[in-house]
């Protein structure tokens, strides 16, 4: 048996009826395109709060402030990128310490999407946005709090090699897909190039593609339960992940079973890291992951943490009626598309 993760300082919680795994929360921020920040935030070690609405309002008030609220910000920001955090005008000493331990008692991870559509080898001001991005959220959140940036492959080898040393002094949790799984075999260059953690996997679907990258410089990998062959499989990614000392983080911006599937892995591998999921995004609006089913509890987290079900199979029962009423409703959805200035394709 397994265990969950636990808040820095404190024991791991063995799995039992219990026992709490990390989980995130979706927020919304200001972004290139209209998309989903995600934050974590894990309970501290004696008062349960959850931080999301705290941090929410950090985030948009840096990115504000920095005018980061458009596809592009202004050329006077992008001339240079903010300095890190400690060179930021510092509040007067009372407010600070305030601020402080607030901070420590609400620590939490953000994730935020690094930029939008970037060519081969971009321009200098591009790059500097995507720092002034970076670093008008990590003073937003300060040093207690961690902050993951997802590129979403939108990065080619080059730029990468270009961006992430331009990240190090921000210390992002990990960067998740620097560049497209079709150059896989390009990770373990990139991670001797920074000291960034970088993550991987949601477009990988078996245990046999991510042994390309497993031990070839991921820190972090995330399968998706849903595509990569299920519970099983999965389980089989993690143990083979947990050899080559990578953490796992299963992919799942999808609905309850799928979540409810992630979770059970999270309480049984003991290379777990941090378990994503989309309760309550923009994107979700009139059908939220928790409208499928009859009772929402067993997916009801607290303070950041999800607590083990006790009940028969994955925890949940599915609400028939409610899936019937969105079937008869129906959905397109597809993804956008991207277009560089030339017209050629763009990865979204």
């Amino acid at each position: 048996m397994g265990s969950a993760s636990a808040a820095p300082g404190t024991a791991r919680a063995p799995v039992t009826a219990t026992a709490t795994a990390a989980v995130t929360v979706t927020v919304i921020t200001p972004a290139i395109r209209p998309s989903p920040a995600i934050v974590t935030v894990p309970p501290p070690p004696r008062r349960l709060a959850v931080a999301s609405s705290w941090l929410r309002q950090e985030v948009r008030s840096a990115l504000r402030r920095c005018s980061v609220t458009g596809r592009r910000i202004p050329a006077s920001a992008a001339k240079s990128a903010p300095p890190p955090p400690a060179a930021w005008p510092p509040r007067r000493p009372r407010a600070r310490g305030r601020r402080r331990r607030r901070a420590r008692r609400r620590r939490g991870r953000v994730k935020m999407n690094g930029s939008g559509e970037l060519t081969a080898i971009d321009t200098p001001a591009r790059s500097r946005e995507v720092v002034a991005r970076v670093a008008a959220v990590r003073a937003a959140i300060g040093e207690h709090h961690d902050l993951v940036v997802d590129f979403h492959g939108r990065m080619s080898t080059a730029m990468a090699r270009r961006l992430l040393p331009l990240l190090e002094p921000y210390l992002p949790l990990f960067v998740e897909e620097a560049v497209l799984p079709e150059h896989s075999r390009n990770l373990a260059a990139l991670a001797a190039s920074t000291s960034i953690p970088l993550a991987t996997g949601e477009r990988l679907y078996s245990r046999w593609d991510f042994r390309d990258v497993i031990g070839h410089g991921i820190a972090v990998a995330q399968p998706d339960v849903s595509h990569a062959g299920g519970i099983s499989e999965v389980r089989r990614i993690a143990a083979m992940a947990e050899t080559y000392d990578v953490s796992l983080a299963p992919h799942c911006p999808l609905g309850p079973i799928s979540l409810a599937s992630s979770l059970q892995l999270a309480f049984a591998v003991p290379n777990f890291l941090i378990q994503e999921q989309s309760v309550g995004p923009h994107y979700n609006q009139g059908n939220d992951v928790l409208d499928y089913l009859v009772d929402p509890e067993p997916l009801t987290f607290t303070g950041g943490y999800a607590r083990r079900t006790d009940r028969p199979g994955l925890g949940v029962e599915v609400d028939e009626r409610a899936v019937e009423r969105a079937a008869e409703l129906g959905h397109r959805w597809r993804g956008p598309i991207w277009r560089h200035p030339d017209g050629s394709f763009a990865e979204w």
